[in-house]
């Protein structure tokens, strides 16, 4: 009779620690869905800001080219 009280306590236990854990996964996974990060893809963010500073650099070398043509060719400067 002792067993048949025993068998049932590790029963209920086991039924307790199951339920509390399914319902703690089932909190955790409803509020993780909503702040998810989102993924990085850092090939090509990486490309993406080399590519940057190369046309940034061409940039600037025209501009300051530009500039000097204006002020040497177009009256802009007088010696």
């Amino acid at each position: 009779m002792d067993d048949a009280i025993d068998s049932k306590k590790t029963k209920t236990k086991k039924r307790r620690v199951f339920s509390f854990q399914r319902l703690r996964d089932s909190w955790k996974w409803k509020f993780l869905r909503d702040f998810k990060w989102k993924r990085l893809n850092l090939q090509i963010g990486f490309f993406d800001a080399i590519i940057f500073r190369i046309v940034s650099l061409f940039e600037a070398i025209a501009l300051v080219g530009i500039a000097g043509f204006f002020f040497l060719c177009c009256g802009g400067c007088r010696f």
